[in-house]
């Protein structure tokens, strides 16, 4: 958008010609239609109050002998106004007497019940001009009268107005353009024979040609003014192409000299100013302590802020102090400077560990890496100090953490083993004479010792599935073998020959990929497949089982999957079934001990690898685990 001021000459004085037209008529046209609301509102108002003083004055004798229909009746006058939409007439009680209504049919438009106003009064509403009026009978009130009118005519007025006033700006602005349009020329002419006077010494560079005075004004005063300045810069001009032509060949020769020069001196200080600010800016805000001192003598030099901050003195504190300020060592300044030139010759650019001291005497394990540094054209050490003393606590904490964790579960596992392998012996015992009992006793000792006998039987039996899968999971982290190149393939064909009779009583589908070949342990995969494999034929549906098992590569893994059509697994159920001891259903159910998908979640993890499970109650169970191609933890 072109703001005003970038308008030429010529529009200027047209637009503000136009401008003040507009401003001049609109405000005009503004106070004329001001004037008439106020007049037509006062106008409204006396002539309802007309009204108002010849309905008071018929109705007092009807107010006064209680005639409500003469009362009306001096109401129907009204309809001859077309602006009165409701009137009524009330008693000194404030009660309604006799009411009008235009067309007794406006909708919206309710004559009040009860008067509260007792005085003479109007006001403008909105669309509506409500006027209250006394009637009053020897300097007594004995009632009020309520007339509302309708500003229709007022806003048709306005309307009309409206169209006057857009009329005559439209025309007196077509006029302002007429007239602003011929009149302009006398100004803008001279002024743009000016510019263009101007515009040809600057482009055609020719100072002898002057601007043309065409008045006496302002402007022609301008113009010569104007040609006596090309006079000035004219003589100027060919003094200055004199002096030229007698610099030039002076300059041409000195800066021969003196290019070369100023180019390296250039190039020198900018690298110069880029290394040192670099250095200073990387210096000033690294995480490290970095400490600058002498490299024969050790006293230091600078340092950064995160310096005062490890050893909690200012910078006035530590410039021009030994380095043995910053350690603990009692060593004296001959024996520590041996030292310190030791360590920054021999070992630039090693990691050192060491301590430092701060300013309370608290000492922090630091880590220095020193280097020998140019700086001014002299040779100092630049030692990067990083505080490691929360990483030493929190690496101590970790290694006694880890050595605890390890023991507790070293023991935790043997007791696991010892355990589930002591109780075998003597839960084999209950469970035989047990048995024998049963056998021997049966139908002799009552119903009741038969049923009890039963309960002992059982009970044993489960103790006995229970500690033996128990010793397996025990197993899977301390027992397990190394692992092996382990055909997958070969290994389920084994599970389901050991699960055959189970597939052959329940009638199991089993639709199987080619299993890859992986370093795994081949026993506790064959745990791993009988384990999925028995769970899905057990929560089998009324279906007959399907169980399908496949396996894709991906990256650095093989993801198998085994899916079945069963009765599938809540999905707030999915993460609890391989928690140990953890049952969905009742045992009477689907018996077992709830450790099954915990060893196969143990197993996996031992390998390396991941298990997780997809299902929806009725809609089967897919279980799937990640085997890595590179083998698990061996």
């Amino acid at each position: 958008m072109v703001h005003f001021k970038d308008f030429s000459i010529k529009k200027k004085v047209v637009r503000l010609s136009m401008l003040v037209s507009v401003f001049a008529l609109l405000l005009t046209s503004t106070s004329f239609v001001i004037y008439e609301i106020v007049t037509f509102r006062d106008a409204m108002v006396r002539e309802l109050n007309i009204y108002a003083d010849i309905i008071g004055f018929n109705s007092v004798s009807a107010l006064i002998f209680d005639d409500p229909m003469s009362a009306e009746a001096t109401l129907k006058p009204l309809k001859t106004k077309p602006h009165v939409i409701l009137a009524g007439i009330y008693k000194k009680n404030g009660q309604i007497f006799a009411a009008y209504s235009k067309d007794n049919a406006i909708k919206g438009l309710h004559l009040p019940q009860s008067l509260q106003i007792q005085t003479d009064e109007y006001r403008f509403e909105e669309t509506n001009l409500v006027l209250f009026k006394r009637i009053m009978y020897e300097n007594e009130q004995i009632g009020m009268i309520f007339i509302e009118s309708d500003l229709s005519e007022m806003w048709i007025k306005l309307g009309r107005y409206a169209e006057i006033v857009i009329g005559v700006l439209i025309l007196a602005l077509l006029l302002a353009f007429l007239i602003s349009s011929r009149l302009q020329k006398m100004i803008s002419a001279p002024i743009l024979h000016l510019v263009a006077t101007a515009n040809d010494i600057s482009e055609k560079r020719d100072y002898t040609i002057r601007a043309t005075v065409e008045s006496q004004d302002e402007i022609g005063t301008l113009a010569n003014a104007f040609n006596e300045m090309i006079d000035q810069i004219q003589i100027r001009d060919f003094e200055l192409q004199s002096a030229r032509n007698g610099l030039e060949i002076q300059v041409k020769e000195r800066t021969k000299d003196l290019e070369q020069e100023i180019t390296v001196r250039k190039i020198t200080e900018v690298a110069l100013r880029d290394s040192e600010d670099k250095w200073r800016r990387l210096f000033e805000e690294s995480y490290d302590a970095i400490f600058v001192a002498d490299s024969s003598t050790g006293e230091i030099l600078d340092c950064n802020y995160a310096a005062t901050a490890l050893i909690g003195r200012s910078k006035k504190e530590l410039i021009g102090q030994h380095q043995r300020i910053l350690h603990p060592h009692k060593d004296s300044v001959e024996q520590f400077t041996e030292t310190f030139q030791h360590h920054a010759t021999d070992m630039q650019d090693q990691v050192l560990e060491t301590q430092v001291i701060t300013k309370d005497s608290t000492i922090k394990d630091v880590e220095i890496k020193a280097s020998i540094i140019n700086l001014g054209g002299r040779k100092v050490i630049q030692g990067a100090f990083r505080d490691i003393t929360d990483r030493k606590i929190a690496q101590e904490k970790l290694k006694f953490a880890m050595e605890e964790l390890a023991r507790s579960n070293a023991e935790l596992q043997q007791f696991a083993y010892v355990a589930s392998h002591d109780l075998q012996e003597p839960l084999r015992m209950v469970a035989s004479f047990s048995e024998l009992l049963g056998k021997r006793y049966k139908d002799k000792l009552g119903k009741d010792a038969d049923e009890f006998i039963g309960f002992i039987v059982d009970g044993a039996s489960r103790m006995q599935r229970l500690i033996n899968d128990l010793l397996i999971y025990s197993r899977v982290g301390t027992r397990g073998k190394p692992f092996q190149p382990t055909d997958f393939s070969s290994i389920l064909g084994q599970a389901l020959v050991n699960l055959g009779p189970s597939i052959e009583e329940n009638e199991a589908i089993i639709i199987n990929d080619d299993l890859p070949v992986l370093l795994a342990d081949e026993v506790q995969i064959l745990q791993l497949f009988q384990n999925l494999i028995s769970n899905a034929i057990k929560f089998r549906s009324a279906e007959r089982p399907v169980i399908n098992i496949t396996t894709r590569q991906e990256s650095d893994k093989w993801i198998f999957s085994v899916r079945d059509n069963g009765i599938g697994i809540a999905s707030e159920y999915h993460d609890r079934i391989f928690v140990i001891f953890q049952r969905l259903h009742a045992r009477e159910e689907y018996p077992g001990t709830g450790i099954g998908l915990s060893i196969c979640k143990r197993i996996v993890e031992r390998h390396g690898g991941n298990i997780w499970v997809k299902s929806e109650p009725g809609k089967g169970a897919e279980i799937f685990f990640t085997i890595p191609i590179q083998g698990g933890n061996v």
